[in-house]
């Protein structure tokens, strides 16, 4: 595929047909372009190849399609967990998923959300009581829950020496029940700034869940902003399953591409696209 010719086979080399199955950019592309075609094989073909089938591509494409239409459009449930940064009342989903973390803009701080952001056990809360960080599990079930978490605030020399942070509050807060627990952590009281200190507080609920009620865990920066970065990554149990905020921790769901859509990435992967000479 490196060498420059005249003219090139229909065929897909293993390497550029492996790279393109996999690449997310590849798939967004073929969703895209399936969209603009509206289940009209000619008129794919024309928008990603600038011709018209032949009788044998027809033929294919039917068959292609023929073969992948028993399956479901599949579309991917939602997961229980969700993230975003406000609060109960005005839940802002965060929007970026990069290196582990969910954020709201590319690279913050945020013109909105500032400093917000949430990993797999913890995070950072945004600028003010306003902007707090929020873990959000919408139950699958109806019955009774236990929630065992640890919040924890990590102090350094530095920030305790200079009065960084303030601490930080967090609370657990149902859309069914209203406030279900609240806990604040303030900075140690040492004399002698040579040690890291860690607070740590339990927040630990037994409590009655409806299908569909939120529980919200959030925590805010009590107005100021500096240092504080926490730990709380709850673990849910009931009705015989368990739903870990650490292990469950992930990005985006992809959703699988529909047959139409499959479709578009075939010609996409095809050297008649990638190689135009």
């Amino acid at each position: 595929p490196e060498q420059h010719t005249a003219q090139r086979h229909l065929t897909t080399v293993p390497q550029q047909a492996l790279f393109l199955l996999n690449s997310t950019f590849a798939g967004e592309q073929a969703r895209l372009l399936a969209a603009r075609a509206g289940r009209d094989v000619t008129l794919l073909y024309r928008l990603a190849l600038q011709r018209d089938p032949d009788a044998r591509e027809l033929e294919l494409a039917d068959r292609f399609l023929a073969a992948l239409r028993p399956e479901a459009e599949a579309q991917t449930p939602p997961g229980v967990w969700s993230y975003g940064w406000g609060s109960p009342a005005a839940f802002n989903p965060f929007r970026y998923f990069s290196d582990e973390t969910w954020q709201a803009s590319s690279l913050p701080p945020d013109r909105e959300a500032g400093a917000a952001k949430l990993t797999a056990s913890g995070g950072i809360p945004g600028d003010d009581t306003a902007h707090a960080v929020i873990r959000r599990w919408t139950s699958p079930i109806d019955g009774a829950i236990e929630i065992r978490a640890t919040l924890s605030q990590p102090f350094g020399p530095y920030e305790q020496r200079f009065h960084l942070s303030n601490g930080i509050r967090g609370r657990i807060v149902s859309s069914r029940q209203g406030v279900l627990g609240e806990w604040s952590i303030d900075p140690p009281k040492v004399e002698k700034f040579t040690n890291n200190e860690t607070v740590k507080v339990e927040t630990n609920l037994s409590l009655a869940v409806a299908r569909g009620e939120i529980i919200d865990f959030i925590v805010d920066s009590r107005d100021d902003y500096e240092s504080d970065s926490f730990t709380w990554a709850p673990v849910i149990r009931g009705g015989g399953q368990t739903w870990d905020a650490r292990t469950d921790f992930a990005g985006p769901a992809t959703r699988p591409l529909n047959s139409w859509e499959q479709l578009a990435q075939v010609l996409l992967l095809t050297n008649e696209l990638m190689y135009v000479d």
